[in-house]
């Protein structure tokens, strides 16, 4: 999946922005240094939903739908590459210098966030179960391929697991980081080859985003009001009511197991197996969507 979004354009992406004094200004985590603009169609990754370059202004509490802290703040979002869009003749190279100011707010006091090492090109989303999951380090060839991960040209952004009732203001996430064997070495191998082979293939950066959980459902991943529009879905429901009534019992086996493999370990003798379980939130209708 190929991210499109307009956002900022410049070498050093300075936010300047001011609030009341009791809200403090914050960027949703897919803002971060060592991030990138997506040179399709005139667009860049990271806004959060922001409107197109010069043409939204975010006022009031608006402003908390797009990764700011709730409060009197009006960012007006004045994007682009000294005052254009980004555009595919952008692709691979530094975001360069002359823009206008990212986000300007009027209060009391200025709070300037800049974000640096920003970079222009393609931006993926790599999501699903343990197929995707399945780590770099557990490749077959990750002896071969980890030592050389180096590639400033491949960004990688780690989405933290979160299964929650109701959507989230921002991900759980440490932000994007260039490629590394460290870094690498725990992400998806699907994303980081298939992202290796873009970068090579296109000659532009590519940036990619791990949101991956093994073992779980669809309907997981799957907004809860989409959900309940469609009748012929509702049996995920009763399974879902099924599994949580069952939880108890659930909970207890894994207590059991727990002895067990403690006993074991004391004896000196073989860790014993159990057949695989899910984490219950995992299996949520709409909860992975809303984390």
């Amino acid at each position: 999946m190929r991210l499109r979004a307009v956002f900022f354009y410049l070498p050093l992406i300075a936010i300047a922005c001011s609030a009341a004094a009791s809200a403090q200004v914050t960027l949703p985590k897919i803002l971060s240094a060592t991030w990138w603009c997506s040179g399709v169609s005139g667009s860049c990754v990271g806004n959060g939903g922001a409107g197109r370059a010069g043409e939204r202004e975010l006022q009031g509490p608006d402003a908390s739908d797009y990764g700011w802290t709730a409060g009197p703040l009006e960012p007006v979002f004045n994007a682009g590459c000294g005052g254009r869009a980004v555009s595919d003749d952008d692709r691979g190279q530094p975001a360069s210098a002359g823009g206008d100011s990212a986000s300007e707010a009027t209060a009391a006091a200025p709070q300037t966030i800049t974000l640096d090492d920003v970079l222009v090109g393609d931006v993926w989303v790599a999501s699903g179960q343990s197929n995707m999951e399945f780590l770099m380090r557990q490749a077959a060839t990750a002896d071969q391929d980890l030592p050389h991960a180096d590639n400033d040209h491949i960004r990688l952004l780690m989405v933290k697991k979160s299964a929650v009732d109701y959507p989230q203001e921002d991900i759980g996430s440490e932000g994007w980081t260039a490629s590394t064997p460290e870094s690498a070495k725990e992400f998806s191998a699907v994303a980081w080859y298939f992202a290796r082979e873009i970068e090579q293939r296109e000659h532009v950066p590519v940036g990619v985003i791990d949101s991956t959980w093994g073992g779980t459902p669809v309907e997981a991943w799957v907004r809860m009001e989409a959900l309940g529009e469609d009748a012929s879905l509702t049996p995920l429901f009763a399974s879902w009511g099924r599994m949580t009534q069952g939880q108890p019992d659930a909970l207890l086996r894994e207590k059991m197991r727990q002895q067990a493999i403690d006993a074991a370990k004391a004896a000196g003798k073989p860790t014993p197996m159990f057949p695989w379980t899910p984490v219950l939130e995992s299996w949520g209708p709409g909860m992975l969507y809303n984390g």
